[in-house]
């Protein structure tokens, strides 16, 4: 059956999260059935992890942090085969039973493990952050694998000096956020109280891989494109949710934020123009700021 494996999306754009899924893991069975746990096999894991993170990203029923879950297992299945499949390629180099094709499927695989390493530690940190955790892992390792899966992601990348490890180094960045706003956002005022330097630690590890990754995409795509600008967006961000720790440097984060807004804003007004969604978004942040920072 050979099902495209990027068909999931036309389908959950139109809502039809079931027949995408049934048709994936269809596929996925009669793969395995007839010719074993394949690349393509793995391909079809990876469809399956997006189809859930993309309902996770939609998904008003309240059920996110399930749908979370789900798509890190799918991943998960795909990294355990990809793993295998890369640790082959690497044994028929080592053993001389390998050619410059060979060579270059052994970076392809590669290069899909980092993906699907990448999407399952995105979703063990949405599965923490969406909820009560489950029974089969707590928050924290969770978060634990989570670290682990994409800072391998940005290893393998930057191993293949590839075009997207910003992406990865971002990721490592994403799962110190996370760590920190799970605390920040916890209804027990008392305990956030008591993290606070557990939540700086963090927030400024996330602040560290955001600018590294910021420079890695000034450097390939120049100061103006759209990623450099999301990058920057991320780095305000972070800021702002600082100034809302209640700690005695909320001013200091609150200015820094609104400094960064306001640079970024600049940056964006210029390339794509006032009436832009996120141009809007980033003058409504930045009006919020300036009214906190006066209350403060």
């Amino acid at each position: 059956m050979q099902l495209d494996a990027g068909c999931w999306q036309d389908m959950a754009e139109h809502g039809l999260f079931q027949k995408a899924e049934d048709l994936l893991t269809s596929a996925a069975d009669l793969e395995e059935k007839k010719v074993g746990q394949t690349e393509r096999y793995a391909t079809l894991m990876h469809a399956l992890g997006a189809l859930y993170d993309f309902r996770s990203n939609v998904d008003v029923t309240g059920q996110q942090q399930m749908l979370s879950l789900k798509s890190a297992k799918f991943a998960e299945r795909a990294v355990k085969v990809l793993h295998a499949l890369v640790a082959k390629a690497i044994n028929d180099q080592i053993m001389g039973v390998t050619d410059g094709a060979t060579a270059q499927d052994g970076n392809r695989l590669s290069d899909q493990l980092a993906k699907s390493l990448l999407m399952r530690g995105k979703s063990l940190c949405n599965t923490a952050l969406d909820g009560s955790p489950s029974l089969e892992m707590t928050a924290e390792s969770a978060f634990d694998d989570a670290e682990r899966d994409v800072k391998d992601a940005a290893a393998i990348r930057e191993k293949l000096r590839h075009s997207q490890l910003a992406e990865a180094v971002m990721a490592v960045g994403y799962v110190y956020y996370c760590r920190a706003c799970r605390v920040l956002n916890s209804p027990d005022a008392d305990s956030v109280v008591g993290q606070i330097d557990y939540m700086e630690q963090n927030y400024t590890m996330a602040l560290e891989h955001y600018k590294r990754s910021l420079q890695m995409y000034i450097e390939r795509v120049g100061n103006e494109h759209a990623d450099s600008i999301r990058m920057r967006c991320n780095i305000a961000l972070v800021y702002n949710v600082m100034s809302r720790m209640p700690c005695e440097k909320r001013m200091e984060y609150i200015v820094e934020a609104e400094e960064q807004y306001r640079e970024v804003l600049k940056t964006q007004e210029k390339v794509f123009g006032k009436r832009h969604q996120r141009t809007q978004r980033l003058e409504i942040d930045l009006q919020n700021i300036e009214e906190r920072k006066a209350q403060m």
